[in-house]
């Protein structure tokens, strides 16, 4: 594993669909989200988790830095309805800005959840950074980035399910 790496995880007590719910209703981050303010599509059409979308985002960084990026979605995999025991939900988009045309620095953010029968869902969020600007990036900020955005996600998910 490359030493340029941030995760999070994070146990949310509520089903698999309504966190995927949370994490695809892109225009609402600014609502629930400390490190992704705001997502743009292009030309202000409103963003879409769709295979090939390309999204501007607002970050905000602990030390309350705001960056910005450009990121194409790669994959998407909705939770299936049906009886299994196990279900499972993917979100992954490529960092598309600048510096990745440039071939400075190529990361991906893979968004993971997975929910056994009658149990809490388990998200993960973890992107590798690979490139000759990787040792520059502010990988802590990234890493408290990911971790205040899984935070509020379970916040976001459990209070939708208290409030059914």
């Amino acid at each position: 594993m490359s030493r340029y790496y941030a995760n999070a995880s994070i146990e949310i007590d509520a089903p698999i669909e309504t966190v995927w719910a949370v994490m695809h209703d892109l225009p609402r981050y600014h609502e629930w989200n400390p490190f992704i303010v705001d997502i743009a599509g292009i030309d202000d059409a409103p963003p879409t988790s769709q295979i090939g979308a390309r999204l501007l985002l607002d970050i905000r960084m602990v030390n309350d830095k705001a960056l910005r990026c450009w990121e194409t979605v790669t994959h998407v995999e909705a939770p299936a309805h049906d009886d299994a025991e196990q279900h499972t939900a993917l979100l992954v988009y490529r960092y598309a800005s600048w510096p990745a045309q440039l071939g400075l620095v190529q990361a991906g953010r893979r968004q993971s959840l997975t929910q056994q029968r009658n149990m809490p869902t388990i998200y993960l969020s973890e992107e590798t950074f690979h490139g000759i600007l990787s040792p520059f990036l502010p990988l802590a900020g990234v890493r408290d980035g990911f971790q205040r955005h899984a935070q509020a996600l379970k916040q976001r998910a459990e209070a939708l399910v208290a409030n059914r």
